[in-house]
This record gives C-alpha cells, structure tokens and sequence, in this order.
C-alpha cells in the first residue's frame, strides 16, 4: 500500500522534551517547502509554544503521522492512533532507535522519495 495525494502530516513530539522545538519548525519547513501542511497536536505544541490540534482531531485531518523522539514516541503514537489506521514515520532525536530509525538529517531526502513513492509501509 502507498499513499497517494499527500496533503497534511500530523506531527507528535517526545513529552517533556521542549529543546524539540527546532527539529520541530526544521521538519515543518521540510514539509511545507513540499506542499504538505504540517499539524502538531496540542500536548506537543503546548510544550514548544505553537497551536496545535486535539490528537484525534489531528488524526481525522492527516495523511499520516510523524513522531520526533524515539521509539516509546512512536509506539504511543501507533497505540493511540490504531483507529485511523495511519502510517506513522518514527524518526530518531538523539539516541538510536530501532523502530523510529529514520535519522532527522535523513528527513528532507526521504520526504522527497516518499513523494515519488520510493518507501515502504511495514504492517505490524
């Protein structure tokens, strides 16, 4: 499966980790050079001073989610969102993760492949 008509990304930051704040608008900006509306959920965005959205408001209204820490970050994110069945891309703040592996330097290069349908969705 693959997606088609990316318009929005939903985006979800590691708790307690205000110093996210600058992947956070580097990631935004990413997107958003590419078309595609970023949405933060309001628990993140409170942390880092931005609005943001009620989580399953922000689900409603996203492609897919983006989560920026590690791997509990990304396992949350999958928990809570199960209903949506959206692909969640974990990438990696700092320490390695295994689940979330994407490195952020790797971000703007896989964005780009992700909009030529270069990627693959694992089912879990």
């Amino acid at each position: 499966m693959k997606l088609t008509n990316i318009k929005r990304v939903g985006m979800l930051l590691r708790p307690s980790t205000p110093e996210l704040k600058e992947m956070f608008f580097e990631a935004k900006r990413i997107f958003e050079s590419r078309g595609i509306e970023v949405i933060i959920d309001n628990i993140s965005g409170g942390m880092i001073d931005v609005m943001g959205q009620p989580f399953d408001m922000m689900c409603q209204n996203s492609d897919f989610l983006v989560t920026i820490g590690g791997d509990g970050t990304l396992i949350s994110a999958v928990r809570r969102s199960y209903n949506y069945q959206l692909p969640v891309l974990g990438i990696h703040a700092g320490k390695l993760g295994f689940l979330a592996d994407l490195d952020f330097a790797e971000l703007e290069s896989f964005v780009d492949k992700m909009l030529v349908g270069e990627y693959r969705i694992d089912q879990r």
